[in-house]
């Protein structure tokens, strides 16, 4: 089997500047766990993930922070998606490769969704969870 057989798509991406408030609302309303971060060119930057997103500090608290005793300023409040992704231009798989390989290098790397890259830029994602439904078909589409 081969991802392109499994794989979601269209891909459903964001860009650097999106906001990370947007970018939730994008994975909340789409079920995804992780998008692709895309130059508008669609050539793969990174991801960002759920867990990114709400590990993030509070996007919406714009203030300054530090005490301004010593001087010494706190890191800013990560406000977009540049901010918290994950950079992996070169973590991708293409629509010919092999599901039970993409799976290995997954769980070997523990990562749970990887883009799916064709002539320079993201055609889709694929998921473990995509990966377990092409294995394991719900129990009301099996003979």
């Amino acid at each position: 089997m081969r991802i392109r057989d499994i794989m979601s798509t269209p891909s459903v991406a964001v860009t650097p500047g999106t906001t990370l408030a947007q970018a939730a609302t994008v994975m909340a309303e789409n079920g995804f766990t992780t998008l692709p971060v895309v130059e508008p060119t669609g050539r793969l930057l990174g991801t960002i993930t759920e867990a990114e997103v709400m590990t993030a500090e509070d996007p919406g608290d714009f203030r300054a922070r530090g005490n301004p005793d010593t001087g010494v300023m706190i890191r800013p409040r990560a406000r977009t998606v540049a901010e918290a992704m994950t950079p992996c231009p070169d973590r991708t798989v293409t629509e010919d490769s092999d599901v039970s390989e993409v799976a290995r290098q997954m769980i070997e790397t523990r990562v749970r969704a990887v883009a799916v890259a064709g002539q320079d830029r993201v055609v889709g994602m694929v998921s473990l969870r995509d990966i377990l439904r092409a294995h394991f078909p719900p129990l009301s589409a099996r003979p």
